[in-house]
Parts: structure tokens; sequence; C-alpha cells
């Protein structure tokens, strides 16, 4: 019977995610992937389970993210989260072996979104073109 409650239980837990994947949508992260690919050769079972992972930590962060703004209205949070989403893909790219090409394009997508966030904070703040 415990084994029943545990197995209802995941399948009830589980329930809003299979129905988010059976969503339709644009597949971005999907098909970059499997671009990025082109080049990496990662096994298929291996780059099944990073797209898998993509999907999942994308939808959660998505969904938290908006859950606390919506509490909040901070951006503080998110800033955060990403923060935390980034170097959980570099544990999974560790797990997976290493990759330092994808290493490489990580840390440089992060500095390009760091670089954005500091020229819209700098162009949002009173006066802040009145000292150059």
């Amino acid at each position: 019977m415990d084994g029943n409650l545990e197995a209802t239980s995941e399948r009830i837990l589980l329930e809003p995610y299979k129905y988010l994947l059976q969503l339709p949508g644009k597949q971005v992260r999907t098909k970059l992937s499997q671009a990025f690919n082109h080049w990496l050769n990662v096994p298929e079972d291996k780059l099944q389970v990073i797209i898998q992972v993509t999907e999942m930590l994308h939808n959660d962060i998505k969904r938290y993210c908006v859950d606390y703004l919506e509490k909040v209205g901070s951006f503080a949070y998110t800033r955060q989260t990403l923060r935390d989403l980034e170097a959980e893909v570099y544990r999974l790219i560790g797990e997976f072996g290493g990759n330092p090409q994808l290493e490489s394009l990580v840390k440089h997508l992060s500095q390009m979104h760091r670089e954005a966030e500091a020229t819209a904070e700098s162009s949002t703040e009173p006066d802040s073109n009145q000292n150059h």
C-alpha cells in the first residue's frame, strides 16, 4: 500500500510538469541544444538528459520568478536565481564530462547579460549622464 501511495504522490506531483511539456511551443532551447551538438557531438542519450533538465529548469525558474515578483515586485531575487542557474549549468557541464567550449559560451552569455544589466541600471539612475 505504501508503494501505491508513493506512486500516486509522484504522479500528482509530476502532472503539472507533464502538462507543460505537452503545450506547443517554439522549442527554442531544444533546437539550440541540437545546434550546439552539431559541433560538440554529445552522445544522444546525454543530449536528451541535457534537454530535459534545461526544459525543467526553464519552466521551474520561470514559474518561481513570476510568483515571487508578483508577491514582492523585486528583481533582486530574479538576478540571484539567474546566478544560481548559471552555477547549475556549470555543474551539469562538469557532470557530463566537461566541455571547455560550452563553458566558454556560457561565460560569454553571462558576461553579455551582466553588461546589459549594468547598462540598464546606469541608464535608470537619476542624473547618470550629467557627470560625463
